[in-house]
């Protein structure tokens, strides 16, 4: 977790990393969360990277939902040929504005 930026508000920028790299099956929907711990309530979510093991197609298929200093998004593994069938790892980071 890192803060990004001071805003003149009072706020806070930060990023966090997803908390564990989450397997899931190719084909399917999973959810992942992470905690940005410098903040104690998330405003808004400014962009979430995503990243996957191995390699294949990882899109945000709904979310981002926050609670707190945890945001979670659910994601879409798609079923390609670079997709293993006993799952994917997925991970990332969100950047976040709140306070």
């Amino acid at each position: 977790m890192t803060v990004i930026a001071q805003l003149k508000d009072g706020r806070t920028m930060a990023s966090a990393s997803i908390d564990a790299r989450t397997f899931i099956t190719p084909g399917s929907t999973g959810y992942i969360t992470a905690t940005v711990s410098e903040l104690r309530q998330v405003e808004k979510v400014l962009g979430i990277n995503l990243t996957s093991n191995p390699a294949t197609t990882v899109s945000p298929h709904g979310g981002p939902y926050i609670t707190g200093n945890v945001v979670g998004l659910s994601v879409y593994v798609a079923a390609t040929p670079g997709a293993s069938a006993t799952g994917t790892s997925v991970g990332g980071e969100v950047e976040a504005v709140g306070f």
